[in-house]
């Protein structure tokens, strides 16, 4: 049982490193290239959305959300629970200096190239 003990907790400390960077930053480029920027082609197509181009003037439905709402709660979903937990995370492992060091300016880069990807696979592959 200690060796298998010692075989994940060395997988574990190589794994913390640069892999794990590389895994993630690689995997949200290659779904950014294989969605062909999709979510930089549509972005004036999804401002429009939100300005009201697409809405018909008819009479209002009971549950009859706007655009704009149920954009705000989409992402409030997605990207405030991986905030918290980014934070959770980096303060576990690396103590409350994590959140003061340059840790945030690189997430912040890498969120960009993941967050921006991860809505329209969610949409075009549902579970």
């Amino acid at each position: 049982m200690d060796q298998v003990e010692a075989a994940l907790s060395a997988f574990a400390e190589f794994m913390w490193g640069p892999p794990l960077v590389v895994l993630l930053v690689g995997g949200g480029l290659f779904f950014m290239v294989h969605s062909r920027l999709m979510h930089f082609r549509y972005l004036g197509h999804s401002f429009n959305l939100l300005r009201g181009h697409y809405n018909k003037q008819t009479g209002t439905v009971a549950g009859d959300i706007t655009h704009y709402r149920a954009l705000a709660t989409a992402l409030a979903g997605t990207i405030g629970l991986g905030n918290i937990t980014g934070v959770a995370v980096a303060i576990t492992v690396g103590g409350p200096g994590a959140v003061f060091s340059d840790g945030p300016i690189y997430s912040s880069r890498a969120c960009v190239i993941g967050c921006y990807c991860q809505q329209p696979i969610i949409i075009k592959f549902p579970m």
